[in-house]
């Protein structure tokens, strides 16, 4: 259903707002690339330049060589992107979501089979205590990408129907279970405890579900306690990927382009399509309570999924072998 007034798609799809005139769309999209090509220019000559010296500080002296095929990838990506830039500006403008979104892929799926650089330990099997637990944590959310898969979304941003697909493939290649069954071998490498830690932090969850939800939903979300080792991994590890890499970079860049909307509409002297805006941005605006009830439901639909994953033939595949 449409507001025709407005003139923008009226259905409740949140974030996933479009003008429903196909040239006003298609007019927002390209403003929306145009404005980002200077940033482009940057960050694909800053990828380029980072990654050469990483190699040279991490590859040559450490012996790894299959670090090259990080190199070779984003050198190459940024090459062409840049190419297409500099002569093909068109062309990089109607398919600038696709090559962005590939590139995002790309990266992170050679960056996983890349990690660590230099192994080094993490956590000693009697290390304890506070400090211990959060050096272990921030190498655990460093070693899987979140904050890059977040970053990378948040830097070389797309239009909210763009991101969705593109967060949602790099996502799911994390999940994949050979890659999760490799992650969790390296955690094991770095930390020989990892595995009775991420059983810890299953059960912390579980405190904090019964804490917060009423008992019949606590009792069809509580995650059986200990899991099985691979379990316990993969469950933490979707939870991260999906709240973390995923849900939070997407509420980011859809205020972003909420209010680029407005300048859009503003500019083309549309004052119904404004205020149909501003009606939405209202209806979806949340207080306090409304954004923890939304953060504890994420939080237990992403539960539950990382629950089905983890006891079902994913966590068996992670769980082949890993010593």
């Amino acid at each position: 259903m449409y507001d025709k007034a407005a003139g923008i798609d009226a259905m409740p799809l949140g974030p996933l707002l479009a003008f429903s005139s196909g040239a006003h769309e298609a007019a927002f999209v390209r403003r929306f690339h145009t404005a980002r090509l200077p940033a482009d220019l940057f960050n694909f000559s800053m990828v380029m330049t980072c990654n050469l010296a990483l190699v040279l500080l991490k590859m040559v002296p450490h012996g790894r060589w299959d670090s090259a095929a990080l190199l070779l990838h984003d050198a190459l990506a940024s090459a062409v992107l840049l190419g297409l830039l500099q002569g093909r500006r068109e062309a990089y403008l109607c398919h600038r979501s696709l090559l962005i979104g590939m590139l995002h892929v790309g990266h992170t799926m050679i960056s996983m089979h890349v990690q660590p650089m230099s192994p080094t330990p993490t956590c000693s099997p009697d290390s304890t205590g506070p400090l211990a637990a959060l050096r272990f944590w921030i190498v655990e959310v460093l070693g899987q990408l979140v904050p890059w898969t977040a970053v990378f979304a948040c830097v070389l941003p797309l239009p909210i129907k763009h991101a969705v697909w593109s967060q949602a493939v790099t996502v799911g290649a994390l999940l994949l279970p050979p890659v999760a069954a490799r992650r969790r071998r390296v955690s094991l490498q770095l930390c020989p405890t990892a595995d009775a830690r991420y059983n810890r932090a299953v059960a912390v969850l579980n405190t904090a579900l019964t804490m917060v939800l009423p008992p019949p939903m606590a009792v069809w979300v509580l995650t059986p306690h200990p899991l099985p080792d691979a379990a316990a991994f993969y469950l933490i590890t979707t939870l991260m990927q999906l709240l973390a890499s995923f849900a939070l970079p997407l509420l980011w860049l859809a205020r972003r382009e909420w209010r680029a909307r407005i300048q859009f509409a503003r500019g083309q002297r549309d004052a119904a399509a404004v205020a149909s805006l501003h009606r939405q941005a209202q209806q979806w605006r949340l207080g306090p309570i409304e954004w923890t009830a939304l953060s504890a439901a994420l939080w237990c639909i992403g539960l539950c999924i990382a629950r089905t994953a983890a006891q079902s033939r994913w966590a068996a595949l992670a769980a082949d072998n890993v010593t």
